[in-house]
């Protein structure tokens, strides 16, 4: 049992707040509303009082005691609330000098009460032999988790008024970078071009029928921004890190992957390996292989990794098929459940969440070039069409001898075993389109077919742009100085 006696609480900070509630009325009665509700006081006939203040205040946007009594009274509460007499005895309290202030102290006794229950409740079920110790440690996790998101005077919610100085620093900090590519970059040029790079809050699946190449895609991604400096946490269901290892260093040295596997290299290629094993150790790019892991552990990982290696920007999940929800009855919800949940913690933790995904046999069904993916090709879940801010497909044409133009279904084409194609099919906020680039099979390197970076790119045309504005106006000064003339 939890000692009432011993719970965080202070009944003088109560009634100050709610003295200020009758005598400041106005705008002061409004802002204290705005920052509390009735739960946060500790003392129930206060919370009965609370309530009241609130429904009276609906009605004229004040509070004094009579109407306040009133109202009590019409709905069988006032004694409840302490009685009449109570309530003008609060009269006589002083008023809370800082009404925000207050009212954050009131909230953190709530908070601590709060806590204090869950933690009970947490020995319970460790006391309980039924419950299983992911289930218990799950159960801990989340509570702490909305305990500490369920504060009221820290809402979300902002002003334009106050986000526009904000947004102010944002712009100017974008101009002075002079940086087309403000998320996570790919390190394939075109793409991000199209994309701007990964960004924070963004939910982006990455969709191909198997050996198409979405591990090694996530992997040269991943790669690229270590290299920058940029962390990278990668969820891998399907492989373990032996075999991830393995094909980074094939990406680095360019040396067959199955000859790494097998150790089957000269001399110098061993010394490529070990200098390649040196170069990756410097990178900031951490794995979780488990296999089986419901969506909760990966969520409780993800926080906590975050937390401890500030340098991860980036969360790639290999593969979304093989994350297990609550809802195993029906595997549509299920995977909903699951891309919903993505999406929600990529806006709460403000990183881009990169989700490969398996395609259905339809498109194999399909005659070329319509073999290309498209978002009905999804598996198992329309909801994945939903939730995702970008949709990228990968498609190899040469699996498939697909030499006919996707243009109009019919001109030949020529094509190679290493041409490789990124289908942007959905953009939340940017322009859809394919992306050409080479994808070396025996390395698992992937090559755009742009070399130079798109920040260079974009640098060069900011130049011309100026340039021709620069010439404008000074044509048009100098036609207005000969008209004076």
């Amino acid at each position: 049992m939890i000692d009432q006696s011993a719970q965080p609480h202070d009944i003088e900070l109560e009634q100050s707040i709610l003295a200020t509630c009758f005598v400041g009325g106005g705008e002061v009665l409004l802002e204290i509303i705005d920052l509390i509700e009735p739960q946060y006081f500790y003392r129930t006939s206060h919370k009965t009082l609370f309530d009241a203040i609130i429904d009276v205040s609906n009605e004229s946007e004040s509070a004094d005691t009579v109407t306040v009594a009133e109202n009590l009274k019409a709905s069988g509460k006032l004694e409840a609330a302490g009685g009449i007499t109570y309530i003008l005895t609060l009269l006589d309290i002083p008023m809370v000098m800082d009404p925000a202030y207050c009212c954050k102290k009131l909230e953190e006794k709530y908070l601590l009460r709060r806590t204090i229950e869950k933690c009970y409740a947490t020995i319970k079920k460790c006391n309980n032999s039924q419950d299983d110790f992911e289930g218990v440690v799950n159960y801990f996790v989340d509570s702490a988790h909305l305990i500490s998101e369920g504060s009221k005077a820290g809402d979300p919610v902002v002003s334009l008024k106050n986000f526009s100085m904000e947004a102010s620093d944002v712009y100017e900090q974008r101009y002075l970078q002079e940086k087309i590519v403000t998320g996570v970059p790919t390190g394939i040029s075109d793409l991000d071009m199209k994309t701007f790079g990964q960004h924070p809050g963004d939910l982006t699946l990455l969709a191909g029928r198997p050996g198409m190449g979405k591990t090694a895609t996530v992997l040269n991604w991943a790669k690229h921004a270590a290299e920058k400096g940029i962390g990278s946490l990668i969820i891998s269901l399907e492989m373990p890190t032996q075999q991830l290892f393995d094909r980074l260093v094939a990406m680095d040295t360019g040396i067959n992957g199955m000859n790494i596997r097998i150790g089957n290299f000269n001399e110098d290629q061993y010394q490529m390996v070990n200098d390649s094993c040196g170069r990756l150790y410097g990178l900031p790019i951490y794995v979780d292989d488990r296999g089986g892991l419901e969506f909760s552990e990966i969520r409780k990982t993800v926080r906590r990794q975050i937390k401890a290696h500030s340098e991860i920007k980036i969360v790639y999940i290999d593969h979304l098929q093989l994350v297990r929800g609550r809802n195993t009855q029906n595997r549509n919800l299920e995977i909903g459940e699951i891309s919903s949940g993505l999406k929600a913690l990529a806006k709460e933790l403000r990183i881009p969440i990169v989700a490969l995904s398996q395609l259905n046999r339809d498109l194999e069904r399909r005659n070329n070039p319509y073999r290309r993916p498209r978002q009905s090709d999804l598996r198992d879940s329309g909801s994945l069409e939903q939730d995702a801010d970008n949709i990228i497909f990968v498609y190899r044409p040469w699996e498939y001898g697909d030499n006919l133009s996707p243009a109009d279904g019919k001109t030949e084409i020529s094509i190679t075993e290493h041409d490789y194609e990124l289908i942007i099919a959905k953009q939340r906020q940017g322009s859809t389109g394919t992306v050409y680039a080479q994808f070396y099979t025996d390395c698992q390197r992937v090559v755009g077919n742009t070399t130079t970076s798109p920040d260079e790119i974009y640098q060069a045309e900011r130049r011309k742009r100026e340039k021709k504005a620069y010439e404008g106006t000074k044509q048009k000064r100098t036609g207005i100085a000969g008209l004076q003339k």
